[in-house]
């Protein structure tokens, strides 16, 4: 079904397609004249250091679905947030401005790859039980590594999804200089009701 849809969109049968962002990776519609980008900005002010390039990436890729033909296209952005470095090199598929502009926050903020994290998460079924965990993992973890080792803790807080499966999920979040160092703290996490995820690709 997939194929015959992808196939009526080439061909030209059918005249609007409205869809996830899914649409904006990898397909190729000789026939698209217009591409709209409805709150294209939502994602951008998530509590994730990779909001503003995942930002970037979705607007980039969606204005590139037209401009491939010898016809006039045009790229609508929705965007409560226009000066946005991601939505303006985004619009530009202006990918080393936006690496210039990006870099320099990540550096400011000690984020990847200036840092390296250490994401760990709790799932109970209490919400006090998920928070007192947290808790006591994050006292730990700074008495064991004050941050004269150059280790920070952010946390706890509850998670972006607090509730998962009917469970209490919590989050610390560990940044360090040295890798080795979140390696050796992952090992002491209790395996029961915690995970631990060194290098996450998102904090959410």
């Amino acid at each position: 079904s997939v194929a015959q849809i992808y196939d009526e969109l080439r061909d030209g049968r059918v005249d609007i397609i409205v869809g996830t962002q899914q649409i904006a990776k990898g397909l190729d519609l000789p026939n698209l004249a217009v591409v709209g980008i409805v709150q294209a900005d939502a994602g951008l002010n998530l509590p994730d250091f990779g909001a503003r390039e995942r930002t970037f990436q979705l607007i980039a890729q969606a204005v590139g679905r037209v401009g491939r033909g010898a016809d006039k296209t045009t790229a609508i952005i929705q965007s409560f947030q226009p000066d946005a470095a991601a939505v303006q090199f985004g619009a530009k598929q202006d990918f080393w401005d936006f690496y210039d502009a990006e870099i320099h926050e990540r550096a400011h903020a000690k984020f990847p790859p200036f840092a390296n994290l250490l994401k760990l998460t709790n799932s109970y079924k209490a919400e006090k039980s998920a928070a007192s965990s947290a808790q006591k993992i994050a006292d730990l973890i700074r008495e064991k590594y004050p941050t004269e080792t150059g280790t920070f803790i952010l946390g706890p807080t509850p998670a972006f999804y607090e509730r998962a499966r009917d469970n209490y999920r919590w989050q610390v979040v560990v940044r360090a200089t040295r890798r080795e160092t979140l390696a050796a703290i992952a090992k002491q996490i209790p395996p029961s009701h915690w995970t631990a995820e060194i290098d996450p690709v998102s904090l959410i």
